[in-house]
Order: structure tokens, then C-alpha cells, then sequence
């Protein structure tokens, strides 16, 4: 079986979608966030700053340091799709090529989780999936081994990878992303949470992520 099907329960059916402004505006006004991390220019929900195709500062956003951008947080809506990645496969596309590595959540996690040990903040939304291993390991800080090699100088014991998501809000419903045009689309069929990585805050010990409900309506 594909390791990304193990991983990955369930999925989008397609990568554009686009935010529901009044969700994207509480959190980035909330978090005054300055970035887009993985946005065109048309859906971005920031004003002028945007990581992917268009942008100035970086089109692939998981090939960009995060924490060299002028302002260190950002709002992050990461696209994924497993029938497009099907679809990338079935045109004898590599598994390794940046479209497909786009299109995987598990690389999305990894990277917010990576660039928080740098001293980035990032706001995703995500799929709520604590079967999975991504969201065991970059959310929840569970280390399969009792050396995890996620950074050298992160010293992992058995079921601790050194570190761990700050936050994680759980949403009361399904969300409904929109087309690219703006148009309204069902619920994305998945159940849906606001992940929030950051620095350390500063406990030598394991922890976890506090956890909580939050709506956006």
C-alpha cells in the first residue's frame, strides 16, 4: 500500500480551494498576520504578502526559509489533494516532484513544524487527524523512536520528539472552502482544526498542545 494512503485517512478532492473570509479575517486579524504561506495572488488572505505562484518572495513555499521573511508568523491553508496526486501518478510524474510534494499534508506539518524550531509562528488550517502519523508527530510531538532525526541538536527520548505543536483549536463543524472563483462548495468532507506552531515556549519536559473549540460563525 502507498505509505501517503497509511498516512493520510482522508483528503480534499481538490487543492484550490479557497478560505472562508470570515475565517481567514478573525484569524489574521486575531494573530495580526503578515504572510500568506501557500496562496496566489487572487486568494491570498493577507493583504500584500504571499508565498506560491506569483509571488516575489518564493512560488514553492515548502523550498522557502520561512523564518527569513521580515515578519516571523504566518496564516497557512496548505493545499492537498490525493485524487490529483493519483492523477500526477498516473501521468508518470515522480513521487519526489515538487507538484506532488505540494499536494501532501504530511509535508506541510513538517515544514511549520521545522520552521518553528527557527522561531517562526505558523496558523494552519488543517484536517483534525490525530490517527495519522503527521499529526502524531508535528502536531502532538510523539516520536516513533527514541531518536527522532528531525534536527540534530533535538535530543528525543522514546514518545518525545523534543517538540511539539503550541495549540491546536478543534472546530464544531466542517468547513465550507470555497472554488476559486468565490463560488460556495460543500463542506470539505473532512473534519477540520486550527493548528498553531511557534517557538518553544520554554518547559524542558515533554507537553502537549492545550487544545480547544473554536467557530469562526
Amino acid at each position: 500500500m502507498d505509505p501517503h494512503r497509511k498516512s493520510i485517512i482522508h483528503g480534499s478532492g481538490q487543492s484550490d480551494y479557497r478560505t472562508p473570509p470570515e475565517m481567514a479575517r478573525k484569524l489574521v486579524d486575531y494573530f495580526d498576520l503578515a504572510w500568506d504561506l501557500a496562496a496566489t495572488p487572487e486568494n491570498r488572505v493577507t493583504p500584500e504578502r504571499h508565498l506560491g505562484p506569483g509571488s516575489a518572495w518564493g512560488e514553492d513555499a515548502l523550498a522557502v526559509d520561512w523564518s527569513r521573511l521580515q515578519e516571523p508568523w504566518g496564516f497557512l491553508n496548505p493545499p492537498f489533494s490525493l485524487s490529483e496526486i493519483k492523477i500526477l501518478k498516473e501521468q508518470g510524474v515522480p513521487a519526489d516532484d515538487p507538484r506532488i510534494s505540494a499536494l501532501r499534508i504530511e509535508n506541510w506539518a513538517e515544514k511549520a513544524y521545522a520552521e518553528s524550531l527557527t522561531g517562526f509562528t505558523t496558523i494552519g488550517v488543517f484536517p483534525y487527524a490525530p490517527q495519522t502519523e503527521w499529526f502524531r508527530w508535528y502536531v502532538m510531538g510523539h516520536s516513533p523512536k527514541p531518536q527522532m532525526d528531525v534536527r540534530a541538536d533535538i535530543h528525543a527520548v522514546a514518545g518525545w520528539s523534543g517538540h511539539a505543536a503550541l495549540d491546536f483549536w478543534r472546530l464544531p463543524h466542517r468547513v465550507s472552502f470555497l472554488l476559486p472563483d468565490g463560488s460556495p462548495t460543500d463542506n470539505a468532507g473532512v473534519n477540520t482544526c486550527i493548528l498553531i506552531w511557534g517557538p518553544n515556549p520554554g518547559f524542558v519536559g515533554p507537553w502537549v498542545p492545550s487544545g480547544r473549540y473554536w467557530s469562526f460563525r
